[in-house]
């Protein structure tokens, strides 16, 4: 099957739908990382977690995949093994923060003027 009949058998208005969830995906996901740099360079954690530079996200079928090392999970708590550590919110309190916003604007934010700018933009005819 050609990809011109696949693309035409497709529904325009899911196919728009699903671009505009990857778009808000992306969007969020960047924001998230934007944020983590944030509370990064403001602990130093490069320090402690010398592979935390390694972290990226990437958007697929309306799923959102964070990769990151896995000492960032433990950087946000207090106790570790019995040891009381200074807790660096770096993991929890962003990405649950992020995932609010994503919440809203996939529900609130897919109005007539972004479906026809998607649209637009995809070449797709209404």
């Amino acid at each position: 099957m050609a990809a011109t009949d696949v693309l035409g058998s497709r529904s325009g208005k899911k196919y728009i739908e699903q671009k505009y969830i990857d778009r808000v995906l992306m969007d969020e996901g960047q924001n998230m990382l934007r944020a983590q740099d944030k509370v990064i360079s403001r602990y130093n954690v490069k320090k402690l977690i010398p592979e935390i530079t390694r972290r990226r996200i990437s958007v697929s079928s309306g799923r959102l995949t964070l990769t990151h090392p896995i000492r960032e999970r433990f950087i946000d708590m207090k106790t570790i093994r019995g040891q009381r550590q200074k807790a660096i919110q770096l993991h929890n309190k962003v990405l649950y923060s992020h995932f609010n916003s994503i919440v809203g604007r996939l529900a609130y934010g897919f109005t007539e003027d972004v479906r026809n700018l998607i649209a637009k933009d995809q070449k797709i005819h209404l």
